[in-house]
């Protein structure tokens, strides 16, 4: 069974009554991609470039991760905020997240850096002596596995689709886990679920780790790629 795609659609004011339309629930994996201290970057930019040149580059980076988000697993790729949420189904699905997460990192540590580089640097305008010049951009990925569920939420004028599950709001939380050079932060049981592994792709450290308010069981992954690293 997959998630189908719904697009916003206008429908008429008496249809309001429904809270939850047409549900779909997948065993998925979810993979949340967060750009770190993204309302520093937003500042930043807006100060020394102007607000649309603080669009242009979240702008650049939502489609970067979009277009690199890429498989017959990948049920569903959308921005949420400053970040990308997708939902993988299928027997490999935690793999192809975790192949998913590290090609988006890939993008962000070469081609997005040289392409936006000037816009994340200081030109001057901002009238500090002190400004630090260039602001690093990195992101942190989180995968968890488990039930989603898709459903339609109507407002005063469309359908907006959501996807609902406890997997999507720790995938999300983990996000802010991975840390340096750990780019990417799983769960335990999204860890089991995904095995077996290329030993010579990964290295693994186990942690218990503050999630949500409860210490959880989390691995914390490596990518051994040196232009990762």
């Amino acid at each position: 069974m997959t998630i189908q795609e719904v697009r916003p659609t206008r429908h008429p004011t008496a249809e309001l009554d429904t809270a939850l339309l047409a549900l779909r629930t997948v065993e998925g994996t979810a993979l949340f991609i967060d750009a770190r201290a993204s309302s520093q970057i937003v500042y930043f930019v807006e100060t020394h470039h102007g607000s649309q040149a603080a669009a242009q580059v979240f702008t650049g980076f939502l489609a970067g991760c979009m277009h690199r988000i890429t498989g017959s697993s990948v049920r569903e790729c959308r921005p949420s905020g400053d970040a990308v949420l997708a939902i993988f189904t299928g027997p490999a699905r935690v793999r192809d997240a975790l192949d998913a997460a590290w090609r988006v990192i890939r993008f962000v540590h070469d081609e997005f850096d040289l392409t936006y580089r000037e816009l994340l640097s200081c030109n001057g305008r901002c009238g500090d002596r002190a400004c630090r010049g260039t602001l690093p951009f990195s992101v942190g990925a989180g995968i968890d596995d488990g039930p989603v569920t898709a459903s339609t939420v109507p407002s005063p004028r469309h359908f907006y689709r959501e996807l609902v599950g406890s997997c999507v709001s720790i995938a999300a939380k983990l996000s802010d886990v991975a840390r340096p050079p750990n780019d990417v932060a799983m769960t335990s049981g999204a860890y089991e679920c995904g095995q077996p592994y290329d030993p010579g792709l990964y290295e693994w450290y186990p942690s218990m780790t503050r999630v949500g308010g409860r210490l959880q069981h989390v691995i914390l992954t490596r990518f051994t790629e040196p232009s990762v690293s």
